[in-house]
C-alpha cells in the first residue's frame, strides 16, 4: 500500500503547469467498456470520482460502528465552523 502510495504521489508531482492547465477540457475513456465512451474531466470528477469516494467512506464508517465503534455523525462530517451574524 505504501508502495502504491509513494507512486501515486511521484505522478502528480511529475504533472506539468500546462497539463494540468488543459485538464478540464479532455476526455476521459472509461475503461473496460465494450463501446468506448467519452466523459468530460469534470462530469468524471462529480460523477464517477466524488460519489465513489463517498460510498467507500461511508461504507468503512459503517463497518467500523457496526463493530462497536463508537462514532457518531459529527465524526464523519467534522467539526462546523458557523460564523457569528
Amino acid at each position: 500500500m505504501r508502495a502504491r502510495l509513494w507512486n501515486i504521489i511521484a505522478f502528480v508531482e511529475s504533472v506539468q503547469e500546462d497539463q494540468h492547465a488543459r485538464a478540464p477540457s479532455r476526455g476521459l475513456v472509461s475503461p473496460g467498456a465494450l463501446l468506448a465512451r467519452v466523459l468530460q474531466a469534470q462530469g468524471y470528477l462529480l460523477q464517477v470520482s466524488i460519489p465513489n469516494v463517498y460510498f467507500h467512506a461511508m461504507a468503512a464508517y459503517a463497518i467500523v460502528r457496526h463493530n462497536g465503534v463508537d462514532l457518531g455523525k459529527m465524526d464523519f462530517l467534522s467539526p462546523i465552523n458557523w460564523i457569528d451574524p
